[in-house]
């Protein structure tokens, strides 16, 4: 049985959320899905440096997008880091509906 590890990790900015995720990633054997990087690759006219929340609708068909494109965001079939996602109530609700627990 192969296990899945889809992580989040929370916090304010600063905390170390990013560092201690690609330690993280690093030693699970799983990809870090930056959000970030996805909206550069998928809407590279897309202001990120003001520092506005873009859509909830637009940054979530982003990243479904991606992972779809990803094979579902892994490499080795048993799950991956996100940074930047959920940010929002609605994109935490994308996530569940979208990859409900098995």
């Amino acid at each position: 049985m192969v296990l899945f590890k889809n992580l989040g990790l929370i916090g304010p900015p600063g905390s170390g959320k990013g560092s201690y995720g690609r330690h993280l990633a690093k030693a699970l054997q799983i990809p870090v899905v930056s959000m970030s990087d996805v909206l550069r690759e998928q809407l590279p006219d897309l202001n990120l440096g003001d520092g506005k929340l873009i859509d909830d609708e637009v940054v979530s068909n982003a990243l479904l997008e991606s992972l779809k494109d990803k094979n579902n965001g892994t490499t080795n079939g048993t799950g991956y880091l996100l940074d930047g996602f959920p940010r929002t109530l609605k994109q935490i609700h994308v996530m569940k509906d979208s990859f409900p627990p098995q």
